[in-house]
This record gives C-alpha cells, structure tokens and sequence, in this order.
C-alpha cells in the first residue's frame, strides 16, 4: 500500500466509482433482484430501487457533470456508508467511508465486479469506467472572503478572484480538464461555493452531517472510455484501468491545497 497520508479531518465526502458497459439482457430481466441478492445479498443486505437521478449529489450550475440514469437496484451495507448500483448497463460503487485506495479497490469494487461480471457473466467488455472524488472542504471563520481562504488554498485557484477589482465575490468556480493518457481524462471542478454538494437526503449516510457556510469544493472525475473493439470482459483489466485512474487524484488533490490547511485543519481530531 503507498504510504499516503490519511487526514484526521478529512474533506472527502464521497467516492463513486462507475463501470458502463453494453446493455445486458440478463441484468434488464424480471429476476434481477434475486440474481442480485444471490451474489450481493450477504455483503449488501439492504436492497431498494435506484433513483434515477444516481449520485447523491446537489451541486450549483456548472458544476457537474450530466447526470446518469440509474435504473436497477441499490443494495447497501447495514451502515448505509457503501453502496453498490447495478442497471442494464452501468454498475457504480459508491462509499462515504473511504480511506484508502487499495481497501476500496480490492474490497467492494472486486467483489461488486466479479459478482456481476463473473458470477452472473453480465458484462460483455467495458464502454467506460470512471473515479470521482468529491471534497468539500471547510475552514472555521474563513466564510465568503478569499482573502482568508488564501492561505490553505493555492493561489493557483484563487487567481480568478483577483479580477473582481474590489467587487464582492459571492462564488470562485473554475475547470481543469486533462488528458492525461491512453483514452483517460482526468476532469477538476473548484470553487468556493455556499451550502454543501453531497446530499445527507440520499441513501447513503454522511459520516458528519452536511455543515452550512461556505467551503471549497475539490471534484475529481477520472475517467476513461473505449476507442475501437471491444476486450473480453475481465475483472483484472477493469481494476488496471481503475488504478491507472486513480494515479494522478491524490498528487492533484494535495496540489490544491496549503501545509497551512493540513496542520490547522485537516489534522487535528474533527
């Protein structure tokens, strides 16, 4: 496991990762909710129907991307922190009580693939996998004045504020897209916003609740869609990618931010 630093007071709020792949007649059956319980139902006992709007996510204009359809069953852990989605043609992991990569990828994102992929043989190749981490994160007293966020944040993403020439600032958003690779694009969003942009409303539940004020948002899409034939399904390539993806999240994320955040805010006991 790489030796990465796990924040006392972290801003992570929610970890999604999503597999698309082509539409299957056995997942878009009458029996999928017992195929789903026979190979999830141990692990994830609390089944329901899946919202059509997916991820529990409220997030102001701009700021997110189109949203997916998520038609099938959600079956969630007893704690409501893990959440597993399966549909026709999508199955998304999600999880509010991350901690490190390696633990997600080889604990529920395995077992939700190879049930789903292997055990029900229902994924024919991959369309699209992507990581997206969404970070809110919260300074005590900082409020709507960039000023008082400069210091935890890098300037880099405050720069736009110094075009509002003594204006009020009532948002700072901006959008970094990269390529960074092999048909992988890796999609920021940053701002500093109002509220909170993971729902306590939706299924799964927040290990503290949604806080009022104002933060800064650090939103990470990395994703990665299929150019040309498609590869006999494989657990094992679907992670590769998966982990590819990931590579460049947590060098960005620290880029985002100040020693100044980590010794103030994010290491000290919430």
């Amino acid at each position: 496991m790489a030796d990465r630093e796990i924040y006392l007071n972290a801003p992570l709020r929610l970890v999604t990762a999503e597999f698309r792949f082509p539409l299957s007649p056995r997942l878009a059956g009458d029996d999928l909710l017992p195929l789903l319980a026979g190979v999830l139902g141990e692990s994830l006992p609390i089944i329901e129907p899946a919202a059509p709007d997916g991820f529990q996510l409220t997030i102001g204009p701009g700021t997110s991307p189109s949203a997916i359809p998520g038609a099938g069953y959600r079956l969630l852990s007893r704690d409501r922190t893990i959440a597993v989605t399966v549909g026709s043609s999508r199955l998304a992991v999600e999880t509010t009580a991350y901690e490190h990569w390696e633990d997600f990828r080889d604990g529920i994102v395995t077992t939700a693939l190879q049930a789903v992929g292997e055990e029900l043989g229902a994924m024919a190749g991959l369309d699209r996998v992507g990581l997206r981490y969404v970070n809110e994160i919260r300074v005590p007293g900082a409020g709507a004045d960039i000023a008082r966020w400069r210091p935890y944040i890098a300037a880099e993403l405050l720069a736009v504020a110094n075009l509002a020439a003594g204006r009020a600032i009532r948002t700072v958003q901006i959008a970094l897209h990269l390529d960074i690779g092999d048909g992988a694009e890796l999609l920021t969003r940053a701002g500093l916003l109002e509220g909170h942009v993971v729902d306590d409303t939706g299924p799964l539940r927040l290990r503290t609740p949604p806080q009022p004020g104002h933060f800064f948002l650090v939103d990470m899409d990395s994703f990665w869609t299929r150019s040309g034939e498609y590869d006999k399904w494989n657990t094992h390539d679907a992670l590769l990618i998966a982990s590819r993806l990931h590579e460049p999240i947590d060098e960005l994320f620290e880029s985002c931010i100040t020693e100044e955040l980590r010794s103030e805010v994010l290491r000290r006991t919430p």
